[in-house]
């Protein structure tokens, strides 16, 4: 992605969200990435007293085998925005909204 590319999408993200910068962190925001954390933390492996606990990996029984990273985030997404009471129609677009910043972060990291 171009400097400019970034520079717009930048530019973009802070308009759409400037009236929630400017009150504290965005609320759905949180409620997503509390779920995606959520829902890694469920495929983690534990140990009690020397037995094993196996995990009950959330993600793999809602999506199934082989999911991809994309679908994790849409489910992540959905159950945040559903958590903060939206509806059906408003998490379909808050999907897209927010696949688009994981997106942008991701082309951040990668140079």
């Amino acid at each position: 992605m171009t400097f400019e590319k970034r520079a717009r999408a930048l530019e973009q993200m802070f308009a759409e969200t400037s009236e929630a910068r400017c009150i504290g962190p965005d609320p759905d925001w949180v409620a997503i990435m509390d779920e995606l954390s959520a829902l890694k933390s469920s495929w983690a492996v534990h140990y009690r007293a020397g037995q094993r606990i196996e995990p009950e990996n959330l993600p793999e029984k809602l999506l199934g085998e082989g999911y991809t990273r994309t679908e994790l985030l849409e489910l992540a997404i959905a159950r945040g925005l559903e958590k903060r009471g939206y509806s059906t129609a408003e998490i379909a677009e808050g999907i897209q909204h927010y696949l688009r910043r994981f997106e942008y972060w991701d082309s951040l990291r990668a140079g």
